[in-house]
């Protein structure tokens, strides 16, 4: 054991503050947050369906034809550099001579890090009616979504928001797909992304105004911000290490003053950051203003049916009668 490994005065040291502890009812405490934690993660797909079913019963969206995939609406979704940029992941991936990144760096692309990317994604225009569609259901819906995440408290679950499911698919199996493929094929492994997790954050004052370091529970993830920059100042995206996928594993440490000098990325409008989702990142404070941002945790079951990637194990599932869980099958 640890205590078995150490001097006695360790030992002693040790015992005394679990002796402290216990006396401060903190181990009784803590067993019952986590208690209540799975209590609530066992009842929260049963709580989600319902929501979904209430939202889709009560809510009127502002734009109910935005998220339809017509030809003519990709053109206005999309920056013409993003579809440039899929096209020529299409034909190859970056080690072959498909595509090159100099072919990829004349449409924008810009390489944060070895497997950061920072590229256009979304037309102006498309993001300004994404903005104000996500806005009009957190102002005028009777019913509410569940949390983004376990760190975000505002923004939207998209997962309940039955006419964007459509949608997400398509933009998760014809787009998203290539570019992963072609710029993260280490983070997949070739695998197919068959399932995601879809939510806005949303970063103003008196909120959440930046975001800790951690890693995200997907293979790939898509960042893409939808507030022009002169409606914000701050907020910028850092990234750090690799998490190793191991038993033990797990965000790695690091000191205030590494965190602090990690390599940052201001966004822009539209724009979108792909990375893998076991690369260490976090947000800056906002200083001022709000900023929306649209992500995607895209997940590939093939990988995640072999293991788990909050406690790097092999998964136990719950079969859900609908939509995607954690990505498992």
């Amino acid at each position: 054991s640890w205590l078995e490994r150490h001097p006695s005065a360790d030992r002693a040291a040790l015992q005394q503050q679990l002796r402290r502890l216990q006396a401060e009812g903190i181990f009784s405490r803590c067993a019952a947050e986590l208690l209540a934690e799975q209590t609530r993660r066992e009842s929260e797909d049963e709580a989600s369906f319902a929501r979904e079913a209430e939202i889709a019963s009560r809510h009127v969206y502002k734009n109910p034809d935005l998220f339809s995939y017509g030809e003519v609406s990709q053109r206005s979704m999309f920056d013409p550099r993003f579809v440039a940029i899929v096209e020529a992941c299409r034909h190859g991936n970056k080690a072959t001579p498909g595509v090159s990144m100099d072919d990829l760096r004349q449409y924008g692309l810009r390489q944060v890090l070895e497997d950061v990317y920072f590229l256009p994604v979304f037309s102006p225009s498309f993001c300004s009616a994404l903005h104000s569609e996500f806005s009009h259901f957190s102002d005028h819906s009777p019913v509410k979504t569940g949390r983004p995440n376990t760190m975000n408290r505002d923004g939207l679950l998209l997962d309940e928001l039955r006419p964007i499911r459509a949608w997400l698919d398509r933009l998760r199996s014809d787009w998203l797909q290539p570019l992963v493929d072609c710029l993260l094929p280490e983070a997949a492994n070739g695998a197919k992304l068959d399932s995601h997790r879809a939510f806005t954050v949303r970063y103003l004052p008196g909120r959440d105004t930046g975001l800790g370091y951690h890693y995200d529970n997907a293979e790939a993830t898509l960042n893409v911000c939808l507030t022009d920059s002169n409606s914000y100042h701050g907020n910028a995206l850092y990234f750090g290490d690799l998490v190793e996928p191991k038993l033990g594993g797990g965000c790695p440490l690091i000191s205030p003053e590494r965190l602090e000098a990690l390599p940052g990325v201001e966004q822009r409008l539209g724009w979108g950051l792909l990375h893998p989702g076991l690369r260490m990142h976090g947000v800056r404070r906002l200083l001022e203003g709000t900023r929306l941002n649209l992500i995607l945790w895209l997940r590939a079951s093939r990988l995640r049916n072999r293991l788990c990637p909050r406690c790097w194990r092999r998964p136990e599932c719950t079969r859900l009668s609908q939509r995607y869980g954690d990505g498992m099958t």
